[in-house]
């Protein structure tokens, strides 16, 4: 089993949070669960780009292991109130809920990436345009 360390330190919050924007939205603030749902359900971007809800430490880290079933990445938050945010936006659809104290671990699965959906989109538009087709189709894709 390989494991080999893609980011370390303060910065890993803020690459996840280029990636999924839905880590600027603080659980449990007014308007978190519209702001959340357009940046999930519609690909919005964050309206403000503020991570101050995580404390965010130089332990924090995201590794890849090498599975028999295929590379898994893991996100390792050295604080556990970061841990616990992390869940409630990321697991939790941006609700404030008690993680129990004696959680140490979660898997997160079936998360909407749509910084590759719009590398994808553009991919598309790009072949397309090169095909001669001027007004590409995103929605047949």
């Amino acid at each position: 089993m390989s494991v080999k360390t893609i980011l370390q330190g303060k910065e890993v919050i803020p690459y996840l949070a280029d990636i999924y924007n839905q880590l600027y939205v603080m659980p449990g603030i007014e308007g978190a669960k519209e702001k959340y749902e357009a940046i999930v359900k519609r690909g919005k971007s964050a309206p403000e780009k503020v991570l101050s809800h995580f404390l965010l430490s130089e332990y924090d880290k995201i590794e890849v292991v090498g599975t028999p079933a295929g590379d898994v990445k893991i996100v390792t938050l050295y604080e556990r109130r970061d841990f616990e945010t992390f869940l409630q936006i990321m697991a939790n659809r941006c609700t404030v809920k008690d993680i129990p104290e004696t959680q140490g671990a979660a898997i997160i699965d079936g998360i909407i990436n749509w910084r590759r959906i719009e590398a994808h989109r553009d991919e598309f538009v790009k072949d397309e345009l090169e095909k001669g087709n001027e007004i590409p189709d995103w929605n047949a894709d």
